[in-house]
């Protein structure tokens, strides 16, 4: 959307990348600090009005005009879809407890499955309707969606609503959290746990376009990142639970690292090399990220849990697209951020191993 919406309200690429930032902000930071909260409210009474707003921002396009309005209307929808996201993320594992690695990783092939259809999509209903008509049926789609996850999900509790702890407990369990001496190194590993991933949703069709490949196939590449992770998110959660779930995502960042390394290639077989690395690993991490952290902390304040270190891929998220699009501004190559986001993606296999580790943990989280 990067291209279609600087032409629709006539600005810059690098104005035009701050929105996404500001959407994703909403999406983790936001979002994810809400989520520390929802633990101690009925899902359905979130995810409803939710969807409500959902439909109401899906005319957002249509009725802002400035730069300013777009940002709200994004940040608006970022706010959406991370409330959804930590609920759906967060409770669905607790439903399972010997085979949690493999029902995650199968939950998580219907977030790769998205990953994989929506870019064609997207530039589809772009080319057909427009940016801003484009926009508005996908969020109808989506506020749809949020009305059916909200009639069958709930949590593996008889009250559904946390009440046996009070917010008091709550507030006591994130204190003690965020003074723990391990938390610092976990937030940070997290934070570059998806780094790369900011980079390459921003700049993907863009960069391969640059390399000789016609745009609408880009898009179609850039699809396949997601839909080449959905077997690795089933596979990985059957490897994670023999392997070790921290053992799977150390070489899921390995492969990121080197998948990296090889887009900088330039070449044609290297794009599709790349693109199967970064599948493989996205798939890995996302499939195992959940029960990694379950296994460290009380299940009990799931969507806490999943909130808080939400944050962290937010303050990724944030910071990732505007300075990645400045330097490739400025350098007009690619390779510079694709170099540095290897580097720093290999250098987080050690942090995130040793900060996971549960000796590392006090038994009271």
């Amino acid at each position: 959307m990067l291209d279609p919406l600087a032409e629709e309200f006539d600005a810059s690429r690098v104005a035009i990348s701050t929105v996404f930032s500001a959407e994703t902000f909403a999406v983790y930071i936001v979002a994810g600090s809400m989520g520390i909260l929802l633990t101690r409210l009925r899902i359905r009474r979130v995810i409803v009005p939710v969807a409500v707003w959902v439909a109401l921002l899906s005319g957002g396009l249509h009725v802002v005009s400035s730069y300013l309005g777009l940002l709200m209307v994004f940040a608006g929808i970022g706010l959406a879809m991370g409330l959804v996201y930590i609920i759906v993320v967060s409770v669905t594992p607790r439903w399972f407890d010997e085979h949690r690695g493999i029902a995650t990783g199968i939950f998580f092939a219907g977030n790769g499955l998205g990953m994989q259809v929506m870019p064609p999509v997207w530039a589809r209903l772009i080319d057909g309707y427009g940016v801003r008509n484009a926009f508005t049926i996908v969020l109808l789609g989506a506020a749809a969606i949020y009305v059916a996850a909200a009639v069958v999900i709930r949590r593996p509790r008889i009250d559904d609503d946390g009440s046996e702890r009070g917010l008091d407990d709550l507030l006591d369990w994130l204190k003690r959290l965020l003074r723990e001496p391990a938390f610092p190194p976990l937030f940070l590993a997290m934070a570059l746990l998806y780094a790369w991933y900011f980079l390459i949703s921003t700049h993907a069709i863009n960069m391969f376009a640059a390399w000789g490949i016609e745009r609408g196939f880009a898009t179609v590449l850039f699809g396949v990142i997601g839909g080449s992770s959905i077997l690795a998110r089933v596979a990985s959660g059957y490897a994670g639970q023999r392997l070790g779930f921290r053992r799977m995502i150390a070489v899921s960042l390995l492969l990121i690292a080197v998948g990296c390394f090889v887009f900088i290639a330039q070449t044609t077989l290297a794009i599709y090399a790349g693109i199967l690395l970064l599948g493989i690993g996205l798939g890995t991490t996302s499939a195992l990220y959940v029960p990694v952290l379950l296994d460290i902390f009380d299940p009990a304040n799931d969507t806490a849990i999943v909130g808080i270190f939400n944050v962290a891929f937010g303050a990724a998220a944030l910071v990732v697209p505007p300075v990645s699009t400045l330097v490739v501004e400025a350098t007009g190559d690619y390779r510079l951020v694709l170099g540095l986001t290897g580097v720093v993606t290999a250098l987080n296999v050690a942090v995130f191993y040793r900060s996971t580790a549960p000796s590392r943990w006090s038994d009271t989280l």
